[in-house]
């Protein structure tokens, strides 16, 4: 009887959490006082007691210990997240769940919040606070409007409370941005605050302008982070086969066409010939700048669209380009493009015909040494061997008494 209506609390609290995941700060120490460690227990319980898996530091000892173990061992999954660097010192023996290591203390933060819907923080030292408060700061700043909590164990955070409402009353936080923070003593109390969380406070900039920014750069990393794997693979392998067909593979089967015809058109070929110049400059262009633009989102799909672009008869873009672009700068630039290539020319052929002399003269400086180094050899005699003298009578005699 017991045993269902355990049941029936915890599909009720599962049918009503709002929360996938929760992220839990704790210290890679247990802390002095045992409540810390049955905090941490307890905390983990009530998560899978509402069905919540857990993300966390992926450490092994101290309070993280402690919180994911209760978790795996209710059946919840469970990913922590550690440097490399650290995973000597905070994981001993069997890790549990899924552990995934990253590159440093930045990228570890990151994600961890990617996959959490919520955040808490047990008590801990520097680096727990670093996250809660990065976490806070984020929410203020408008990134997430995901709800952070404090397990107030024992009172551990009523300093770090006390000194937020000093900023508050200082005028350094805002009466609202005060409101991220949720706090409560046990467990329990804790989540069910963050379940029925919503956000008081008025974001730095909006949520919208911070995804945009994400979007179009936070550095390519986020293009060639995110979308890495199988799918980016397999899309830019069918765009580039595209590019290879319509960019280059059908206007040059075009071109063969109207050159093989009896009487070709000479409009035709002015038109793939201002075609096949514009993909040189571009192509130059690109093998320049590549380390530059590649890593732009949807770099490689402009580019077949430009191509597409420049060649279709309804478009005709490369006689535009052509005529309203590259003729009139090449035309305003012709002569001096043509004196520069003349003196281009010119030193090339001196550089290279000095650098062949250069060559020459080191090749035949080393092969005369060699030469002259055999000829040494086989010239100078071969010293003669030290030969053993015989030994006389007498030397025999006295080697005899010596024995």
């Amino acid at each position: 009887m017991e045993r269902q209506e355990a049941e029936y609390h915890q599909a009720a609290a599962a049918e009503e959490s709002r929360f996938r995941r929760i992220c839990v700060f704790c210290g890679s120490s247990a802390g002095k006082n045992p409540s810390y460690q049955t905090a941490a227990i307890e905390l983990g319980k009530e998560l899978v007691e509402r069905n919540i898996d857990l993300v966390y530091g992926g450490g092994s000892i101290g309070l993280m210990g402690l919180v994911s173990q209760a978790v795996y061992d209710g059946g919840r999954h469970v990913l922590g997240v550690i440097p490399k660097s650290l995973m000597p010192r905070e994981i001993t023996g069997e890790t549990i769940g899924e552990v995934r290591a990253v590159s440093g203390m930045h990228q570890r933060k990151a994600e961890m919040a990617r996959h959490a819907d919520a955040f808490i923080a047990l008590p801990g030292g520097y680096g727990t606070l670093e996250e809660l408060l990065e976490v806070i700061t984020w929410a203020q700043l408008g990134i997430h409007e995901k709800p952070v909590g404090l397990l107030n164990v024992d009172g551990y955070y009523n300093s770090l409370l006390s000194f937020i409402d000093k900023a508050v009353d200082e005028g350094f936080v805002s009466p609202a941005a005060r409101s991220i923070i949720v706090a409560a003593q046990t467990a329990h109390e804790l989540i069910s605050k963050l379940e029925e969380y919503v956000p008081k406070h008025c974001d730095v900039a909006s949520r919208l302008n911070w995804e945009m920014e994400q979007q179009l750069g936070y550095t390519a990393k986020l293009y060639s982070g995110h979308f890495r794997g199988p799918y980016k693979m397999i899309g830019a392998l069918i765009t580039r086969g595209l590019t290879m067909i319509l960019g280059y593979a059908y206007p040059a089967y075009e071109c063969y066409k109207t050159v093989e015809t009896s009487q070709p058109q000479i409009e035709q070929l002015h038109y793939w010939c201002q075609y096949w110049i514009l993909v040189a400059i571009l192509t130059i262009l690109e093998r320049i700048g590549d380390s530059f633009v590649s890593w732009f989102p949807f770099y490689n799909e402009a580019k077949l669209a430009f191509f597409v672009y420049l060649w279709h008869p309804k478009t005709k873009g490369a006689n535009h380009v052509y005529d309203s672009f590259f003729r009139p700068y090449v035309s305003k630039h012709e002569p001096h493009i043509d004196r520069s290539l003349t003196e281009f020319k010119l030193k090339a052929s001196d550089t290279a015909f000095i650098y062949f002399q250069r060559a020459a003269s080191y090749f035949q400086t080393t092969l005369f040494d060699i030469f002259a180094k055999f000829a040494h050899q086989s010239t100078t005699p071969a010293a003669p061997k030290p030969q053993k003298q015989a030994s006389t009578g007498n030397e025999k005699e006295e080697e005899a008494k010596e024995e």
